[in-house]
């Protein structure tokens, strides 16, 4: 069909946490796990059920878990720097929201119990993609101090130009 699946206003986070810290005597921070979801760039989201860190998940691990939404699809990763001429925040958005959310996680995880400097990002498929990025991304130093990509998609190893000059044949597919 020829109807739009998703959702724009999507930049939002959930945090799960066994415990907090000011209801648990002699608390402890605990590691933190931020875990970005897979769905080729184009679908998905963090809360999906059975496939996010959950509640049994935090419980199990001990850990305060925040699962991250992200823009996807054209919204996230079109380059166009036509658009933005007079600036260089174009395409890549998808990445760039998810190194909002760990600078969030940076001044705000205290709050629920976690460690700032025991972040581990964690994603799968995609999201394995964008845990890749983040890993070689300067605007990512500092926010995170492990990271776990499970089955990333591979990248594609091509200059700016070459990708920018694929967009026709990519807005054709959408």
């Amino acid at each position: 069909s020829n109807s739009f699946v998703g959702q724009e206003d999507c930049l939002h986070l959930s945090v799960r946490t066994p415990s907090l810290p000011d209801q648990t005597p002699g608390h402890q921070s605990l590691p933190v796990v931020v875990w970005i979801h897979g769905g080729g760039l184009y679908s998905g989201y963090a809360d999906h059920e059975g496939y996010s860190a959950d509640a049994d998940f935090t419980a199990y691990t001990n850990t305060v878990t925040v699962n991250i939404n992200y823009r996807l699809d054209l919204l996230g990763f079109l380059s166009a720097p036509p658009i933005w001429e007079d600036s260089e925040n174009y395409g890549n958005f998808g990445i760039k929201d998810a190194i909002v959310a760990l600078q969030w996680v940076k001044r705000n995880i205290g709050s629920f119990g976690g460690d700032p400097s025991r972040v581990t990002i964690l994603g799968e498929s995609s999201g394995g993609t964008i845990v890749v990025a983040l890993a070689v991304a300067p605007e990512a130093d500092g926010l995170f101090t492990r990271a776990i990509a499970l089955s990333p998609v591979g990248f594609w190893n091509s200059t700016y130009e070459e990708a920018y000059s694929r967009r026709p044949d990519f807005l054709g597919d959408v």
